[in-house]
């Protein structure tokens, strides 16, 4: 009796034990599981992110690349959140007198978008400016040259932004 009382209590420990361990091991694999979904929503923030500071790194370097080559000029940044281009050009000649203005638009993207061009006039017409440039790693298909101009707006990527500019500037000038 006593020696079937030991078994009986040896078996209600090993399911206790195993019981125990299952909930265990449960835990853990919850674990595992929410922190590979936090991971994950965590790269996806990341990437995100990124493609946002990439777009912000080519504005910085349209405004810059501006304010180094046309120091006549006002170069206005239009602020986060705004409605507008990135960047509203003001252009002067050396007295100080006002001939126009340029708004420039800067995308760094993977793949051409056509709504980029209606906001661009938009935003044109809106700061009452002459010319719009629009700054584009992604050209449009059928584009083989670095730049070109569908109906009022200049496309040019971000190499021969200041070529253009200086050309831009020269015809309202």
């Amino acid at each position: 009796k006593l020696d079937e009382e030991r078994r009986r209590l040896a078996i209600q420990i090993q399911e206790r034990e195993a019981t125990r361990f299952s909930l265990i091991e449960a835990e853990y694999k919850k674990k595992i599981e929410d922190a590979q979904r936090a991971n994950d929503d965590l790269r996806r923030k990341l990437d995100q992110g990124s493609q946002q500071l990439q777009g912000e790194v080519l504005e910085l370097e349209l405004e810059h690349t501006l304010r180094t080559a046309f120091r006549h000029d006002a170069i206005d940044e239009v602020k986060k959140g705004q409605r507008g281009a990135d960047v509203i050009q003001s252009v002067r000649t050396p007295s100080g007198i006002q001939c126009g203005k340029i708004i420039w638009e800067a995308k760094r993207a993977e793949h051409w978008s056509d709504k980029w061009l209606q906001k661009l006039k938009d935003d044109q017409q809106a700061a009452q400016a002459e010319i719009a440039v629009l700054v584009t790693t992604a050209m449009p298909r059928d584009t083989q040259e670095g730049f070109c101009r569908i109906g009022d707006i200049w496309v040019v990527t971000p190499a021969l932004m200041r070529p253009l500019g200086e050309t831009l500037r020269v015809i309202l000038l």
